[in-house]
C-alpha cells in the first residue's frame, strides 16, 4: 500500500518484504484481513461494534508536521472524532500526557487528514474479535 509512496528501490523492496511477512503470520495465524474503502459512517459503526481503529492521519492542520502519524480513535460526537495521540514530548515541559487524550478533530478536518497525496490514500487499521466490522 505504502509502495507507490516511497522513491528509493531499496525502500520499496523493504516495504515489500514486511507487507509479505505480517500477511504471511496473519494468515497463519487464521486472523482475516480485509481491503477496503472505509468511510467515516462505517468506521463509526466498527467502533459502536467495539472494534479497535487505529488511523493513520497527516497532523499538518494541528502541528505543521508533514509526516504521517498514528492514532487511535477513542470516540466521537455528532461534531468530532476523538483520538488518542501516543505523539507525547516528553522534553516538552509545556505538555501533560492528559493532552494526548480524547484529542477532538472536527470530523470535516479529519477527512482532510485521513487521507494524503495525489492518490488520496487511507490507512486504518480495524482491529475487532468478531469478523462482520
Amino acid at each position: 500500500m505504502f509502495v507507490d509512496s516511497v522513491r528509493d528501490e531499496l525502500k520499496k523492496e523493504v516495504i515489500t518484504r514486511v507487507h509479505k511477512s505480517f500477511a504471511q503470520q496473519c494468515e497463519s495465524s487464521h486472523i482475516s484481513v480485509h481491503y477496503s474503502v472505509m468511510p467515516l459512517e462505517q468506521l463509526i459503526r466498527s467502533f459502536d461494534a467495539g472494534a479497535l481503529a487505529i488511523i493513520l492521519i497527516s497532523t499538518f492542520r494541528m502541528d505543521g508536521k508533514k509526516s504521517p502519524h498514528w492514532v487511535v480513535m477513542s470516540g466521537y460526537n455528532e461534531d468530532c472524532i476523538l483520538v488518542h495521540d501516543p505523539d507525547y514530548e516528553t522534553k516538552d515541559d509545556t505538555q501533560n500526557p492528559l493532552d494526548c487524550q480524547y484529542v477532538p478533530i472536527a470530523r470535516n478536518e479529519f477527512e482532510k487528514m485521513s487521507r494524503f497525496g495525489q492518490s488520496r490514500l487511507q490507512a486504518t487499521l480495524v482491529l475487532s474479535a468478531i469478523d462482520n466490522c
